[in-house]
Protein backbone atom coordinates (compact mmCIF):
# COMPACT_ATOMS: atom_id res chain seq x y z
CA UNK A 1 0.00 0.00 0.00
CA UNK A 2 1.25 3.33 -1.18
CA UNK A 3 1.22 5.81 1.93
CA UNK A 4 0.15 9.12 0.91
CA UNK A 5 2.23 12.48 0.95
CA UNK A 6 1.05 14.62 3.86
CA UNK A 7 0.89 19.01 1.69
CA UNK A 8 1.82 21.27 4.96
CA UNK A 9 -0.81 24.70 3.35
CA UNK A 10 0.95 26.63 6.78
CA UNK A 11 3.84 28.44 5.91
CA UNK A 12 6.99 27.44 8.28
CA UNK A 13 8.65 31.24 9.59
CA UNK A 14 11.88 31.09 10.58
CA UNK A 15 12.76 33.48 13.77
CA UNK A 16 15.79 34.68 12.14
CA UNK A 17 17.13 36.12 15.56
CA UNK A 18 16.81 32.73 17.43
CA UNK A 19 18.23 30.64 14.63
CA UNK A 20 21.63 30.06 15.02
CA UNK A 21 22.21 27.77 11.64
CA UNK A 22 23.34 24.78 13.02
CA UNK A 23 21.09 22.31 10.98
CA UNK A 24 19.19 20.31 13.76
CA UNK A 25 15.90 21.41 12.08
CA UNK A 26 16.75 20.42 8.97
CA UNK A 27 18.18 17.17 10.03
CA UNK A 28 15.09 15.83 12.02
CA UNK A 29 12.08 17.62 10.23
CA UNK A 30 10.14 14.55 9.34
CA UNK A 31 8.38 16.67 6.46
CA UNK A 32 11.69 18.33 4.80
CA UNK A 33 10.41 21.78 4.80
CA UNK A 34 13.56 23.18 5.99
CA UNK A 35 17.11 24.27 4.38
CA UNK A 36 19.94 26.40 5.25
CA UNK A 37 21.13 28.55 2.73
CA UNK A 38 21.99 32.32 3.06
CA UNK A 39 19.59 35.27 3.37
CA UNK A 40 19.58 38.49 1.50
CA UNK A 41 20.81 41.74 2.44
CA UNK A 42 17.34 43.21 2.66
CA UNK A 43 17.04 40.38 5.30
CA UNK A 44 20.13 40.61 6.76
CA UNK A 45 19.09 44.45 7.56
CA UNK A 46 16.23 43.25 9.39
CA UNK A 47 18.01 41.24 11.89
CA UNK A 48 18.79 42.13 15.36
CA UNK A 49 21.75 42.99 16.69
CA UNK A 50 22.51 39.53 18.15
CA UNK A 51 20.43 38.08 14.62
CA UNK A 52 23.31 39.53 12.92
CA UNK A 53 26.20 37.81 14.92
CA UNK A 54 24.48 34.23 14.62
Amino acid sequence: MKKNKVIISTPVHVNFNACDGCGVCVDVCSMNVFEIKEISKEAMNDLSFMGKIR
